[in-house]
């Protein structure tokens, strides 16, 4: 098995390296796109430095869909990185996108906060949570593997100061949901890593 914890605690320990790089420059994130970039660029080299980086999978925005009879409403986390073995390609009139996805997975959300609060409010971020926990459901009855794993990964940049209570919240839905999360702004990095794992 290639996604393993080891696997997600070094892909945790790199997104929170690349936050802090960036927190002392802000003007590199302008739009939620920057943060996705910067961010699969960062674990595309942890990805590369193992030695079985050729059996990991790495994309965005994957589709799938809840489950295997209901096609209508489509899923798209962020990011995912799973096995290549757990990627089927597919006649499109089994998947519209053309394939299919099993097994053990890492899929992490991103959201940025701008000096406007916007969608990237803190209430977002709860919304975003209920999202990832909605998405370890729909992986569970798709999914045909025994013994596979859901690791979900919330990731947060804030261009506006978090306060104690935005951060508790945060902690409080993490840990709800058993969700780890990062999150930053342009002076510190908050790690929070409820039980997940076994």
């Amino acid at each position: 098995m290639v996604i393993t914890q080891d696997l997600f605690e070094d892909i945790f320990n790199s997104a929170k390296t690349m936050l802090d790089n960036i927190k002392r420059d802000q003007g590199q994130l302008l739009s939620e796109a920057d943060l996705q970039s910067r961010l699969f660029v960062s674990l595309s080299r942890v990805i590369e430095s193992r030695p079985d980086h050729d059996r990991i999978a790495f994309h965005a925005e994957l589709r799938y869909f809840p489950s295997p009879a209901n096609k209508k409403k489509g899923i798209y986390p962020d990011l995912c990185i799973l096995d290549k073995a757990d990627i089927k390609l597919c006649d499109s009139r089994e998947h519209t996108k053309g394939y299919a996805l099993y097994g053990s997975c890492i899929q992490i959300e991103i959201k940025l906060r701008r000096n406007n609060l916007g969608n990237a409010s803190p209430s977002r971020w709860c919304k975003d949570l209920e999202k990832l926990a909605g998405f370890r459901n729909s992986w569970s009855s798709i999914d045909r593997q025994e013994g596979s794993t859901f690791l979900p990964l919330f990731v947060v940049y804030s261009h506006l100061s978090l306060h104690e209570a935005e951060i508790e919240m945060l902690k409080t839905q993490s840990e709800r949901h058993r969700i780890w999360s990062l999150a930053c702004d342009g002076q510190q990095i908050w790690e929070i890593k409820p039980h997940l794992f076994p």
